[in-house]
């Protein structure tokens, strides 16, 4: 019983021992991970970066190109209600001359 006692007392004792040493190592590994991550997170932004940089850019076209359209398109509609103007006007002339003859 005594022997089982004892050999129960030096393993605890050799487990006391191995604690630090344990904690040790897990410290030094969740650092290690740690540098992983933060490493691969920075290669990760690096990577998305120019990505980043032409969406922008396309955006700021696509922004510019709209309000070209946009333009465009007050254009058209602008010299469309000329055109329809004028065709009035040369209506009326035509009418006027008809009556005038």
């Amino acid at each position: 019983m005594q022997g089982k006692w004892r050999h129960e007392m030096q393993a605890k004792e050799l487990a006391k021992t191995q604690i630090p040493e344990e904690l040790k190592i897990k410290e030094e590994a969740d650092a290690n991970l740690k540098r992983k991550l933060e490493t691969a997170h920075q290669n990760m932004v690096a990577d998305c970066q120019p990505h980043k940089d032409d969406m922008q850019r396309l955006m700021e076209e696509v922004s510019r190109l709209q309000i070209s359209s946009d333009l465009a398109n007050q254009w058209h509609q602008q010299i469309v209600l000329l055109l329809g103007h004028l065709e009035l006007e040369r209506e009326q002339i035509r009418h006027i001359q008809c009556d005038a003859s």
